[in-house]
């Protein structure tokens, strides 16, 4: 018997069964003898079984013609193998079909290492493309670095400098304190004193002749300048 994983399967039948299963297709699969004959190929699709595969290997043995193709099926076990199938219609001498052949070969261990070498050159790619980032974002930084740099010498010789050689600074006024409410009505009064004071000390001008002059504090006529007003 051969070491490569077969089945026959009987189109003449219902739903195309499986006749015949060596044991290194059961050693593949994990079902027994007695689980494989009569069923399906069906039982070896799993959730992630491509739907697009399994209806172009449908589509062939519609048609009974031969046909090599890669799908992701199940184990009894419930684990993942990709299967790489050929199946080809077995005629008799009359041209009538008998059987359809199919072999599998397992190539779980290629699919992962292809998968290991892409995920390296996926990762190689994105280290490449962060130390071009890494590097070009230096260089921005040195460049707005060095503006900062020339702008601040800029600003430090244009202002004046004060006794202790830094940069001078104007200095702070005194905040002046504001008097307590209650007195505000005193200094209200006080100030409009000094104005009236002030103003009344002050003597008249002179007016020309033939006017009048009327002050908050004196009226002065023509002739009585200087002489408060009755």
């Amino acid at each position: 018997m051969t070491r490569m994983p077969m089945i026959l399967t009987d189109p003449r039948q219902p739903a195309n069964p499986i006749i015949l299963a060596n044991r290194a297709f059961q050693d593949l699969t994990g079902y027994d003898e007695e689980e494989l004959l009569g069923r399906n190929c069906r039982l070896l699709q799993g959730a992630r079984t491509s739907r697009a595969t399994v209806d172009e290997m449908r589509d062939a043995l519609r048609d009974r013609r031969a046909i090599a193709t890669e799908i992701l099926n199940d184990k009894r076990d419930g684990t993942a193998f990709w299967n790489s199938v050929l199946i080809g219609p077995v005629y008799d001498e009359a041209g009538d079909l008998l059987c359809f052949f199919a072999s599998q070969l397992d190539l779980s261990r290629r699919w992962a290492s292809e998968q290991a070498q892409r995920q390296a050159q996926r990762m190689e790619a994105i280290g490449e493309l962060t130390a071009a980032l890494a590097h070009d974002f230096n260089n921005l930084l040195q460049v707005v670095t060095g503006n900062l740099d020339m702008a601040l010498q800029a600003v430090t010789e244009e202002r004046p400098v004060g006794r202790s050689g830094g940069p001078w600074r104007r200095p702070s006024r005194p905040a002046r304190g504001r008097a307590p409410r209650r007195d505000r009505p005193r200094r209200r009064a006080a100030a409009a004193r000094r104005s009236w004071s002030s103003r009344a000390a002050r003597p008249c001008a002179p007016a020309p002749a033939g006017t009048w002059r009327i002050s908050a504090t004196r009226c002065c006529s023509p002739g009585t300048a200087g002489r408060p007003s009755r």
